[in-house]
């Protein structure tokens, strides 16, 4: 899922897994035809999650790839108006 900076309501920050060791994501919420959308980019270094969320706040002009599948949740399945 590609986003626009402008799409994005807020970016939570670094997410730090309880269940896996080395997997640290950066979070963000994310609005796109009335739908909100929860968006974690995962890494294995926590220091690289953080280079996306500078990415992410409009800070640092490359993307950093991300070390695992890219994980996007349905937060709200109504439609916002």
């Amino acid at each position: 899922m590609n986003i626009n900076r402008d799409e994005i309501l807020s970016v939570n920050g670094l997410y730090i897994s309880q269940l896996y060791k080395n997997w640290y994501a950066a979070e963000c919420l994310v609005l796109r035809g009335g739908h909100v959308f929860r968006i974690r980019y995962p890494y294995k270094q926590p220091g690289c999650a953080m280079e996306m969320v500078s990415f992410l706040k409009g800070k640092r002009p490359d993307f950093p790839k991300p070390d695992y599948q890219i994980q996007i949740h349905i937060m709200n399945n109504g439609r916002n108006r």
